[in-house]
């Protein structure tokens, strides 16, 4: 699992990458930090008004980001012509995106804040990944060329990410076949389940739908070791832990999931769960 900040906030913060269970805390955690998460759209606009401040607009968003990570060059800058200089933990962390230690893993729905997030990553030359990405097939050339990575919403919902998606001409109907489209096209996709996938004010969108997306991928056309890859081993390859996870392969972590029929039927259920290698769920 990849856990983070949510998206109320532009720049919600560092995100770890940890199993599901461990005898300790260091061996849950499998890399931390693993992503920087921020967010373009609605989301921020909202808390933001909840809080009478910025940003407002979209454009404010932008505004904002880049005022962030221009502070950031001045900030590197400066402590490396003055080491002596005050600690900032939050320009040390935003530095890490400007050396390309960390990717930016921009949320972005739709086509606008899409565009907004691969000129702030050509701008400042950060290794970006699109979260949510409801638009991201009209950019798929864009996206292959620049081999930015996509983390698509649960299509199952209505909702993309945690951000609803209003009923506006920039914000194109949730359509079952992006997977397919942008897989088919070159473009490194996983296929994800997202915290409050139902909307605000609803539960969280449990992973027992995972499969059931990855379903609807091949049913619109998208070969089944492509959809398998697509919820194992591509996530694994974004998150920057595929060395260690994804793949039933020799030298990796035992992490594997046994099933009671095709992974893709809405018949299958989960039998046993083993993480590296010790059983921790069985029905």
């Amino acid at each position: 699992m990849y856990v983070a900040p949510a998206d109320a906030a532009l720049i919600g913060g560092q995100g770890a990458v940890v199993k599901t269970a461990g005898a300790t805390l260091a061996s849950v955690i499998v890399r931390e930090p693993a992503s920087m998460d921020m967010t373009l759209g609605e989301p921020p606009k909202q808390a933001a008004r909840q809080r009478q401040r910025d940003p407002a607009t979209r454009m404010a968003e932008v505004a904002m980001l880049r005022q962030a990570f221009i502070k950031a060059q001045e900030y590197e800058r400066n402590h490396a012509a003055n080491p002596a200089l005050p600690r900032d933990l939050g320009m040390e962390a935003l530095g890490k995106l400007l050396r390309r230690e960390l990717p930016a893993r921009i949320q972005a729905t739709s086509a606008i804040d899409i565009r907004s997030a691969l000129g702030l990553a050509r701008e400042f030359n950060l290794a970006l990944v699109l979260d949510g990405a409801a638009s991201a097939q009209l950019f798929k050339d864009s996206l292959v060329a620049r081999n930015v990575p996509v983390i698509l919403g649960q299509v199952s919902h209505p909702f993309v990410s945690n951000e609803e998606i209003p009923d506006r001409s920039d914000y194109p109907p949730v359509d079952e076949g992006t997977a397919t489209a942008l897989i088919k096209a070159g473009v490194k996709t996983a296929i994800a389940s997202f915290s409050r996938a139902f909307g605000t004010l609803a539960p969280a969108g449990s992973s027992k739908w995972l499969l059931v997306d990855a379903a609807i991928a091949a049913g619109y056309g998208l070969a089944e070791a492509d959809v398998i890859r697509a919820v194992t081993l591509t996530p694994a390859e974004i998150l920057g832990v595929s060395d260690r996870i994804g793949s039933l392969t020799a030298g990796k972590d035992a992490d594997v999931i046994v099933l009671d029929g095709p992974p893709l039927s809405v018949k299958t259920w989960v039998q046993r769960v083993y993480v590296g290698g010790e059983l921790v769920f069985q029905k």
